[in-house]
């Protein structure tokens, strides 16, 4: 909830009881007609000003207009949560051929034949199994191979597709 009172009272003016009143109508006013408009911020602060509101100081116009001069970087405010960036068609189907490759894996490694031999252990996967595996991989191997100075195989090319979704590059381990 926002608190009109603090907004004025960081304002630093001398209102007296009247136009106290009538400032509160109008950020009430304000915020109402800007929860209708779901898209546009109500307001712009500066990460300094968010730091002195959060620790309890309040200074002259903590939270501004988008008109006013301001020091970048700027957060946004809103009233309402913001939707989420829809994916788009190529990322949903990425997910698509990674959900399949998980399932015939899981399906192959199910079915496989535990031996152990003179090496070791040895995983036998029935050729149905294993073809089932190379579809999967094939389909993400046919993704774009466009990463600038690099040759990806099925498993970066599907990375470099969702960069956009990954908030930083997994580790390769």
């Amino acid at each position: 909830m926002i608190n009109i009172d603090a907004i004025i009272d960081s304002m630093e003016w001398s209102l007296d009881a009247d136009e106290r009143a009538d400032m509160r109508r109008l950020c009430q006013a304000t915020l109402a007609a800007a929860a209708e408009r779901r898209i546009e911020a109500v307001a712009w602060i500066c990460p300094v000003d968010l730091g002195a509101l959060v620790n309890g100081r309040t200074g002259a116009a903590t939270v501004r207009r988008e008109n006013s001069p301001y020091p970048t970087p700027r957060i946004a405010l809103y009233t309402r949560p913001q939707p989420a960036p829809a994916m788009t068609q190529a990322e949903l189907d990425v997910i698509a051929n990674l959900i399949k490759l998980a399932r015939v894996v899981t399906l192959a490694m199910d079915d496989s034949e535990e031996r152990c031999g003179d090496e070791g252990r040895v995983h036998l996967i029935n050729s149905g199994n294993f073809d089932g595996i190379c579809t999967a991989l094939d389909e993400l191997d046919a993704l774009p191979d466009d990463k600038p100075g690099y040759t990806l195989g099925p498993a970066g090319k599907a990375e470099w597709a969702l960069r956009s979704l990954l908030p930083t590059a997994p580790s390769p381990n």
